[in-house]
């Protein structure tokens, strides 16, 4: 039996995960109060499920499962009434309408008088059941309308599609009218998901309703709510054409949505979403283009495949440069060079999906030019890739473009193991993003590079760009489709060469890389982002990867990879709660059972208070799963959940025994917050008991880290042979990586900030502190940043010797006198008291009544 079967018939009173000692409880905020809602509708059908039927009945049709029957014209095809039965509510629509335009060698044909005979059955759809009506009508010999309804046995909407056989006669479609929702007395609130998208949810009598859309992201709706497809100029060379279906699906309100209707739509994008993927979990490695430009016909692949197989990564995006080298020329590649050849033999020994990047801007409105896509995506398949990265899609707002889209993104879905769109898609919405595993849709910038981590620092990056589109969309976009880097970018054209010094690269005109794009492992964020990120996706993204990473932190990976992989079904759903720029509470709990996030996006332990309002009518037995496993508690709906957070992580709380097996922990008794300051003689004091952790600072030290890195941008005129040629744009002009995405030689100001050598040297942990699990590091974050050129920087001294504090700068700005230090660092293993008490002073620049925020960190004792 299962733990919680085991808890539950010996009544073991829990507890309370989140009680804390009173010295413990002085370092804590106040909390968050949030509530915890269900991921998912909790109203079921008052019928137990059934396989989906159609019959007829009297002068119509009807299709009926568990969730709704639809009552249908049997000669006008359309849905004149539906039965809710969430509800036990008929609703009677009115105005629903069909119709089309074509044009053929005999003139113009308008489907407007339908008159149509039908046959209903029932049949297996995969391992469920459907039962579907077909409708057909011929059209003065020359053309067949069929409109076909199915209706699945598990879904709470109904399908509707229409087929315009031509036979072998070529036809051009000017004019589709999918259809109407309109109900007498109903309130229609119209959703704008993207450019074009506009679904409909109309409520009656407060209790629940019916939605309506096109199953596409292009169509217009007109002002009596009719969707529609109008000025197609669909040119159709014979045989049939399937046009885009209507759906129409039933809800009930639920508690603590937004608005009636939100939380049964957001059930449908959710599953369509996850009917469409062809992985429930895919972890994916971003090699190419703006990362270290890792091609395919490089001899150093197999190392980094060997390495990709050790983490349990499925997949790998190649390339360099900035467009790659694009479908058409990997497939030359897999042609006629050798190595390339060797990379694909060792991808496919592997099991690992590999591909490149794939530009977006292609000529979808031109007819002529997409049996030429389609067949080098034939072509790209059959050499042996698996995967691509759609990047920077655009097209014309035209039917034949998205036409053309949808046609070319369907075929890379099914002749790929993987697809990914980076930017351009989301602007349609979701009804486009379900054609790809993952979609990116907005790049990063303006977010806080104020986060020791290197990898948390780009993971809040990611997820306020995110968070941003999820309140365009309000919060209905499915989580699980949205891309997500584990690892910080890289440094730009130069991977690791384990030399002393290292060449890298500073100063960037991309924000993604600003003061945290460098090519070392972080040994601070790599478990913790890993553990926050699969909140909300189970198919993540890693930016950089390094070839001889800790084998502890291997270990940890595959083990938590492995874990998502066997919860993939608990872990797709994802409700957030609540969310700020500082912490945000995830639901992903069905009927009672699955999983709580709570994270804390900032520095500093915050305590959250969370009121359980689940609807569910039984004992909700938690235990808290990451970074520690704790005994269980046994709740009830309305109780309090009271937790604490350390800064920078996040905890995993499993709900009534969701799981089949348990992630890795991550205990550590550090960050240690530095609390009750006190003021003396202009300077904030404090102290903290060190624990002692010589041994495993000792065992954490990583021999391949250079002491010193060289800046290429000092001597990128003086040492080609250290640059990298990329191709900007695709085309065979090459120019030095640095030049072209730099700013150029480094500031004398930002060289003496950090203590470069005339050697152009630097010491490697003032730059990339987060690679040294090894040390024990104070981290210091002003209430305000500190210019960068300012005569005053902040102070410290520990057990009263001076330790000098290392900026980290934001150069987001284009001036030097207004780059920026929002974090200070510094290292005190030397100074430090193991097992002792230890005094703390930091002299501030602009003296403030807030106390400082700082903390003590070493990464050495996660276990």
């Amino acid at each position: 039996m299962k733990w919680y079967r085991l808890m539950a018939a010996a009544m073991v009173l829990a507890m309370q995960a989140g009680d804390v000692s009173p010295a413990r409880a002085r370092q804590l905020t106040d909390p968050v109060n949030a509530d915890i809602l269900p991921a998912a509708p909790l109203r079921r059908p008052p019928a137990q499920p059934h396989p989906p039927h159609a019959r007829r009945d009297r002068d119509c049709l009807q299709l009926s499962n568990a969730f709704l029957t639809a009552e249908i014209s049997e000669s006008q095809g359309t849905v004149l009434a539906i039965v809710n039965h969430l509800t036990s509510r008929r609703y009677l629509l009115s105005g629903d309408v069909m119709g089309a335009a074509i044009i053929t060698a005999g003139g113009k044909l308008e489907w407007t008088d339908r008159r149509l005979t039908s046959t209903a059955d029932a049949q297996p759809h995969g391992d469920q059941r459907q039962a579907r009506v077909v409708l057909q009508q011929q059209l003065q010999q020359v053309l067949t309308i069929r409109v076909t309804y199915t209706l699945h046995a598990d879904e709470h909407w109904l399908r509707r599609q229409i087929s315009i056989d031509c036979g072998d006669a070529k036809a051009t479609i000017d004019r589709l009218i999918y259809g109407s929702a309109e109900i007498d007395g109903g309130r229609p609130r119209v959703l704008e998901l993207g450019r074009f998208d506009r679904p409909r949810i109309i409520s009656v009598a407060d209790d629940g309703g019916i939605f309506a859309g096109v199953g596409h992201w292009f169509y217009q709706v007109r002002d009596d709510g009719t969707f529609q497809n109008q000025q197609m100029g669909w040119k159709h060379n014979g045989g049939t054409l399937h046009a885009e279906p209507l759906y129409l699906g039933v809800f009930a309100a639920e508690p603590g949505e937004p608005y009636p209707g939100w939380m049964w739509y957001r059930a449908f994008l959710e599953r369509r979403k996850a009917s469409a993927a062809r992985h429930a979990t895919w972890f994916s490695w971003n090699a190419g283009w703006g990362q270290w430009g890792v091609d395919i016909d490089d001899p150093v692949v197999p190392a980094y495949l060997k390495r990709m197989a050790e983490l349990g990564i499925d997949g790998v995006i190649f390339g360099s440069g900035g467009l790659g080298k694009g479908i058409g020329g990997f497939i030359k590649l897999a042609r006629s060079d050798a190595t390339t050849q060797a990379n694909l033999t060792e991808l496919k020994r592997l099991g690992i999906a590999g591909g490149t990047l794939n530009n977006g801007q292609k000529k979808w409105d031109d007819p002529a030019a997409q049996p030429v896509l389609i067949e080098e995506l034939n072509q790209y398949a059959a050499a042996g890739f698996q995967a691509t990265a759609f990047d920077f899609y655009s097209s014309p707002d035209t039917y034949v473009a998205h036409r053309n889209t949808f046609d070319y993104f369907q075929t890379a879905l099914e002749k790929l193991q993987y697809t990914e769109c980076h930017l351009g898609m989301a602007t349609y919405g979701p009804q486009f993003q379900r054609l790809v595993r993952v979609n990116h849709p907005d790049d990063i910038h303006g977010f806080d590079i104020a986060h020791f981590s290197a990898d948390w620092a780009t993971f809040l990056a990611f997820r306020q760009s995110r968070r941003n589109w999820q309140r365009k969309y309000e919060y209905l976009m499915p989580e699980d489709g949205l891309y997500y880097f584990l690892t910080h970018y890289s440094n730009w054209g130069n991977p690791r060469r384990y030399t002393d010094p290292e060449p890298q690269q500073f100063t960037y005109s991309v924000h993604a890389y600003c003061g945290i794009g460098f090519n070392f492992h972080d040994t601070f964020g790599w478990r913790e982002t890993i553990a926050a990120s699969s909140a909300f996706t189970a198919a993540p993204v890693f930016g950089h990867i390094e070839l001889k990473m800790p084998p502890a932190d291997v270990a940890y990976a595959r083990r938590f990879f492995d874990w998502m992989r066997d919860n993939a079904d608990v872990l797709r759903p994802a409700r957030v709660c609540a969310e700020t720029q500082d912490h945000c509470l995830v639901s992903k709990l069905v009927n009672g059972r699955g999983l709580i996030y709570a994270l804390n996006y900032a520095p500093g332990t915050r305590r959250f208070e969370l009121k359980l309002k689940t609807g569910h009518d039984g004992p909700l037995l938690i235990r808290q799963i990451y970074p520690s496993l704790e005994p269980a508690q046994a709740l009830r709906d309305a109780d309090m959940l009271r937790t604490s957070v350390r800064g920078e992580s996040c905890a995993i709380f499993e709900v009534n025994g969701a799981l089949e097996s348990l992630p890795p922990t991550n205990r550590s008794s550090f960050p240690i917050d530095l609390i009750d300051w006190s003021r003396q003689s202009g300077q904030w004091t404090t102290g903290f008991h060190m624990p002692d952790v010589r041994d495993a600072l000792r065992n954490a030290v990583d021999p391949n880290l250079p002491r010193q890195l060289l800046s290429l941008d000092q001597v990128q005129d003086t040492r080609p042979d250290l640059l990298n040629p990329i191709s900007p744009d695709g085309s065979s002009r090459h120019v030095p990586a640095v030049k072209w995405i730099g700013k150029g030689k480094l500031p004398a100001e930002y060289l003496k900030t950090y203590g470069f050598t005339e050697q152009n040297t630097v010491e490697t942990w003032k730059i990339v502190p987060w690679a040294y699990a090894d040390r024990v590091w104070l981290i210091y974050r002003p209430n305000k940043p500190v210019l960068m050129t300012s005569q005053t920087q902040p102070t410290l001294a520990v057990n009263d010797r001076q330790i000098p504090l290392v900026p980290r700068v934001d150069h987001r700005f284009d001036r030097v006198e207004q780059w920026t230090c929002p974090l200070y660092y510094a290292d005190i293993t030397s100074v430090v008291r193991f097992g002792e008490h230890n005094s703390i002073r930091i002299g501030e620049t602009e003296p403030t009544q807030d106390p400082p925020l700082a903390y003590v960190l070493t990464a050495a004792d996660r276990q």
